[in-house]
């Protein structure tokens, strides 16, 4: 008699029934949450008392092993060149500084480089294209092209190192449009990219946001409709489809590109939204003409509530997902931390002398 043996399979008891997210079949009214400078830190993880180990499991842990090994060997050749004794210490550095980038938390001073630049003597670069003023522009993350968006509601992919163009929405053509409508009814006054290049959003005084797909000509993917009023910004959060869009008509808008879907409204703002950005976590973060930047705890349904300028703020941009920078009218600078209520840092007279407003924090985020 031959014996036949079989290999012990853990059950789930977990029922198969997937929870459905409701956050998309309700508006939301969003409460202020009191800004605490502790944080909490009880999220540990839960240690596991099962001392199992199926084969798949050990399967997966020697290939973590494997790659691990592969990666250091990797790094360990780019250390060729140097000295033994600093091998250990370099590998560390690279080991470091890889782990800080992907976390958004990396550094770099580039202050005395940058000073010793001549602007005069440095070559420049002209795309002409547009019949109106340019709104604004977008990057994409290989730095290989950049989208611009125009009052003559077009819509532009340019190659940064050649040059050439592709138009991905025309500009405004009396012919085509409706008697009583007029160019400024359609201005583009954002422009985003995804982090892959594969999505390009626009948006302007029509309250629409347009989705284009950036390999084709004139391809209009969807048409994002609810906003009220004129949207002044789109900010996608890093590394995701995830949208979201700020308005006149005083709310932000969550989004999600994967299914070209709507979320939720974020309410709060006593007046129009001008600037939203995100970083790498779901935690938008806007700026007001009501004299107030406001960070977005999505998961929470919470936000956040920061007072120091005088006037309205123009712009708002994320250093770390702890850290932003505010700019407004008032012709002043902020430095915020999350969980503080006054700022960091503060430069009342930003450029030169009060009064003079500042229209965007995009380089100072970016330096």
């Amino acid at each position: 008699n031959k014996r036949t043996a079989y290999k012990k399979q853990k059950v789930s008891n977990a029922p198969n029934d997937k929870k459905v997210d409701t956050r998309a079949q309700k508006v939301m009214q969003w409460q202020d949450e009191e800004i605490s400078s502790e944080e909490d830190n009880n999220n540990s993880p839960s240690n596991s008392d099962d001392d199992e180990t199926s084969e798949n499991e050990e399967s997966a842990e020697d290939k973590r092993r494997r790659l691990a090994k592969q990666y250091l060997g990797q790094m360990a050749e780019v250390e060729d060149g140097e000295e033994s004794d600093n091998d250990e210490q370099g590998l560390s550095t690279r080991l470091k500084t890889s782990r800080m980038r992907a976390k958004g938390e990396h550094f770099e001073d580039h202050s005395s480089s940058l000073a010793q630049i001549d602007l005069p003597a440095c070559s420049r670069r002209e795309y002409s294209g547009h019949k109106g003023s340019v709104t604004s522009i977008a990057v994409t993350k290989d730095e290989s092209a950049v989208y611009s968006g125009s009052k003559d509601n077009s819509v532009i992919r340019w190659d940064i190192e050649t040059g050439a163009k592709v138009v991905l929405r025309e500009k405004w053509n009396p012919k085509e449009n409706p008697s009583g409508q007029n160019s400024s009814s359609g201005e583009i006054l954002a422009v985003a990219v995804t982090h892959d290049d594969r999505f390009v959003v626009s948006a302007g005084r029509d309250n629409v946001i347009r989705v284009f797909d950036s390999r084709m000509r004139y391809a209009e993917v969807k048409a994002l409709t609810g906003h009220r009023d004129t949207v002044t910004s789109l900010a996608f959060r890093m590394d995701s489809y995830t949208l979201f869009s700020g308005s006149l008509d005083r709310c932000l808008k969550h989004w999600d590109l994967n299914d070209m879907a709507y979320i939720e409204t974020l309410f709060g703002h006593q007046d129009g939204v001008y600037s939203v950005d995100c970083w790498t976590k779901e935690k938008p973060l806007s700026a007001s003409s009501d004299r107030t930047v406001r960070l977005w705890k999505v998961a929470e349904e919470t936000h956040l509530v920061f007072r120091g300028h005088k006037s309205s703020i123009d712009n708002a941009q994320y250093l770390t997902d702890n850290s932003f920078v505010s700019a407004g009218q008032d012709g002043s600078l902020h430095l915020w931390k999350d969980g503080q209520k006054v700022p960091v840092r503060s430069v009342v007279a930003a450029h030169g002398y009060q009064g003079t407003s500042v229209s965007s924090a995009a380089a100072a985020a970016a330096a």
